[in-house]
């Protein structure tokens, strides 16, 4: 990061050119620092970039949160200024703190259901329809699948460098890769039978997603304001997704009847409710597979590169967690799929 490219986006934010930065922790994609200039506090973000993930993650964030606040959202952070070019991004700084899982009551779901309303509520708006597809966006029972058989496969491909690799090596191809197998093709064969399986979503069906979106990134407020943050895989995507993932965020996982009560608030927004309600069922175990790939990240060369660039503490003493985590939502796919059998 050029201290140059910072102090023209500080003049370009109309604070001035003298600055100091403080690292923050906690990011787990991009590298974040509370900036101090004159009386102001601003974060921060220099964005991950790498030649095998080519997504805009500033540019989706950025653009998405302008949208929010040209709506009256303010449960966000404001955006300030950004540098396309040098992928930097400054934002409001939100005072509060990490909640834990046991703090969130239905209040708190409805604060999360506020923020998606609102940022559906201008979709047919030209500025909603500028914002960019959300990152692995899916508008077909084709496109959820292959979405998640790309990161099942990559998985395929650990590279065994000591015990802890070899456990999760054989996870993958005795259990995780057999599972998707079954899993896939029965959802494959239950929408082939009905026609719908490369059908796409209808623009009144598709939603503006927050996208990764839950507790795992908020902050609590004085007094008990939820503020929302990292919006950088957020755009148009399927509703079921946001539903699928809000339930199963690795960090945050939260009680059925919380989980319930937003996934219910989405479909009731939706112009075909049943449709959706049995998609979420089909999509859930989809969608427990994918969130156990992606605990398991580490374990890929693009896993070691992010964890570099952020700083983060070496990987051989992150990865025997992930492998329990991944353990732990692979448990939930298989209860899940137990429980639906075919929608």
């Amino acid at each position: 990061m050029a201290a140059e490219a910072v102090r023209d986006l500080n003049v370009k934010a109309g604070f001035g050119g003298e600055f100091d930065l403080e690292p923050l922790p906690g990011g787990r994609n991009n590298r974040v620092f509370r900036l101090r200039t004159g009386d102001k506090e601003l974060l921060l973000k220099v964005y991950f970039r790498h030649r095998d993930d080519r997504r805009d993650r500033l540019r989706q964030e950025f653009e998405f949160l302008q949208y929010l606040w040209s709506n009256g959202v303010r449960a966000v952070p404001k955006p300030i200024a950004a540098d396309y070019r040098e992928s930097l991004g400054l934002y409001e700084f939100v005072r509060g703190r990490k909640m834990i899982l046991q703090e969130i009551q239905p209040r708190h779901i409805d604060d999360a259901i506020a923020v998606y309303l609102a940022a559906n509520l201008q979709k047919k708006s030209p500025q909603a329809e500028e914002l960019l597809p959300a990152s692995e966006a899916c508008f077909s029972i084709t496109k959820h699948l292959e979405s998640v058989g790309k990161r099942v496969e990559r998985l395929k491909g650990i590279e065994v460098a000591g015990d802890v690799d070899a456990d999760t090596c054989r996870f993958v191809l005795d259990e995780l890769a057999p599972f998707w197998s079954v899993v896939s093709v029965e959802v494959k064969l239950e929408y082939e039978r009905n026609g719908l399986l490369h059908e796409e979503l209808v623009f009144a069906s598709r939603c503006l997603s927050p996208s990764d979106f839950g507790f795992h990134n908020a902050l609590l407020e004085e007094p008990g304001v939820v503020r929302f943050l990292d919006f950088e895989y957020a755009g148009w995507d399927d509703p079921a997704k946001l539903a699928c993932d809000f339930a199963n965020q690795p960090d945050m996982l939260l009680s059925e009847e919380l989980s319930r009560r937003f996934q219910e608030a989405v479909i009731r927004e939706d112009p075909c409710p049943e449709v959706l309600r049995q998609r979420i069922c089909c999509l859930t175990p989809i969608y427990q597979i994918k969130w156990t790939c992606i605990i398991l990240n580490d374990f890929l060369p693009l896993g070691r590169d992010r964890a570099l660039f952020i700083q983060r503490k070496e990987r051989s003493e992150i990865k025997p967690g992930q492998l329990m985590k991944a353990r732990q939502m692979f448990a939930r796919a298989v209860d899940s799929h137990g429980k639906r059998g075919v929608c």
